[in-house]
Order: structure tokens, then C-alpha cells, then sequence
């Protein structure tokens, strides 16, 4: 698994702040400071991230300063279904 920041998840992939904007629904300004300030983004918005750069939440450093830091999800929602499921952020520290 290798894990990027949010400026090179973009790079890899070969988008502009632009793409990645739409691609999340919002405007290219508001993508350009959740990049350069990605501690501002809130929980309910990595997960729409992450489907944008299609990889797994954890790929995705958020905090560049300590790219140790991770992040651990567990999926949220109520599905189609009707089963509901737990949703819980820790952040673990390696050292």
C-alpha cells in the first residue's frame, strides 16, 4: 500500500485541482485548501477523498508534518439493507 499525500494522489493520477473539485462536488478553491491545509477537512469528507483518487483512506497522508499518523476507519451508514454499521476514527502514532 503505498501512501501519498493529497498533492501527490493527484499528481499520480494525472489531475488537476480542477477534476478533483468536480469530481467531489465542490469548488476548485475549496479542493486547493483542504490541500494545502488537509487538517481542516472534516471526517465525513476523507472518505469522498479517497473514492476520488479510488484507494483505501489509509493511502491518503493527511498530515505531512507526521506522516506517522494514521488513520483507522471503519465504514459508516445505514445500507440499502437496512443493516446499520459502526463508524469509529482512531488515530494511532507509530513510532
Amino acid at each position: 500500500m503505498a501512501r501519498r499525500t493529497m498533492r501527490e494522489w493527484r499528481a499520480y493520477l494525472n489531475l488537476s485541482k480542477q477534476d478533483v473539485g468536480r469530481s467531489l462536488g465542490i469548488h476548485p478553491s475549496t479542493y486547493a485548501k483542504w490541500e494545502r491545509n488537509p487538517e481542516e477537512i472534516k471526517v465525513c469528507d476523507i472518505e469522498r477523498i479517497a473514492d476520488a483518487f479510488k484507494c483505501d483512506p489509509k493511502e491518503i497522508i493527511f498530515f505531512e508534518g507526521n506522516p506517522s499518523l494514521k488513520l483507522g476507519f471503519f465504514n459508516s451508514n445505514h445500507g440499502k439493507d437496512g443493516q446499520s454499521v459502526e463508524h469509529k476514527l482512531e488515530a494511532e502514532v507509530s513510532v
